[in-house]
């Protein structure tokens, strides 16, 4: 019975121990990189020929068993892309909106920006907006602070140009008073 133990203990192992080999000599990942296998996305902090130790961006360290990655996505081998969906309300003027937009990307400077900024157009119109949509071409893993930034940027054009933001809006509807009714209602 232990030397049953032991051997699916070793046989584990084993398989451990190859698949690190594999995913070092194959390079499908390296320290530094951001990685996501299974449930766990994060830097990779370490790679050893048994586990691989990976930092999620809110701090905590999962180290999971090489044996155990089956796919691995990696997140910092090419350039990636911001989407940022700009949302107005339907009352805004299009063209007002799409000049303030080209404006601002035309002045936009960032040091992960890869490519120039992009206006796509109306991405699609809502019951209480009209989404317009941008991208940009950053390097890897900074897509969420070149938006961050293209949405500040934009949110202050659109205050000094008097753009609104979309907001819920009700319609009320009154009958007249002695109206006859049709239906079943």
């Amino acid at each position: 019975m232990i030397g049953l133990a032991i051997g699916f203990g070793a046989q584990s192992l084993v398989k451990d121990v190859i698949t690190g080999f594999f995913i070092i000599l194959e390079d499908q990942f390296a320290v530094g990189d951001v990685i996501q296998t299974g449930n766990f996305r994060g830097t990779v902090e370490m790679i050893g020929l048994r586990a691989t130790r990976i930092r999620s961006w809110t701090g905590e360290v999962h180290i999971i068993p090489n044996g155990s990655i089956n796919e691995v996505t990696n997140y910092s081998i090419n350039n990636a892309i911001a989407v940022i969906d700009i949302p107005i309300a339907h009352e805004e003027r299009l063209e007002q909106a799409t000049e303030v937009i080209r404006a601002v990307l035309s002045k936009l400077d960032d040091p992960n920006m890869t490519a120039p900024a992009e206006f796509l157009g109306v991405q699609a119109v809502g019951t209480t907006e009209v989404t317009l949509r941008v991208t940009v071409e950053c390097k890897p893993n900074s897509q969420a602070a070149v938006a961050r930034k293209v949405n500040a940027d934009l949110k202050k054009a659109f205050e000094e140009q008097g753009i609104e933001a979309p907001y819920p809006r009700m319609v009320t509807v009154h009958r007249g008073e002695g109206r006859e009714r049709t239906g079943g209602t």
